[in-house]
């Protein structure tokens, strides 16, 4: 069953992104003024997709709001519902969203 809406993130890749949060990339990749996102493990696992999304909104900002409101948020809120571990912590969630919007690009891996 999904946690999110558009996105439709799956309880499995909810506790791979909290159980991964050192190795996860997000995009959000442009062209021709519409814009898309992706998300990926890390070199870890050879950039594994786990969500991506066609190039069909209309600004990085919304594509922003997507990956916050339908990824990021709901899998904090069911992690820690339910109790469960996590590496997702609001601080990482707040340097994702930052780097998002000053390059596009966010990665929890070094």
């Amino acid at each position: 069953m999904p946690l999110g809406g558009v996105m439709g993130v799956t309880i499995i890749t909810a506790l791979e992104i909290a159980g991964n949060a050192e190795d996860l990339q997000f995009s959000i990749p442009e062209k021709g003024g519409k814009f898309g996102i992706l998300i990926t493990r890390g070199p870890g696992h050879r950039f594994k997709v786990m969500l991506d999304g066609p190039l069909v909104l209309e600004s990085r900002e919304k594509a922003i709001a997507i990956i916050k409101n339908e990824v990021l948020d709901p899998v904090a809120h069911h992690i820690a519902k339910e109790e469960l571990e996590s590496r997702l912590t609001p601080e990482v969630i707040e340097k994702i969203l930052a780097d998002l919007r000053a390059t596009g690009t966010a990665q929890t891996f070094t």
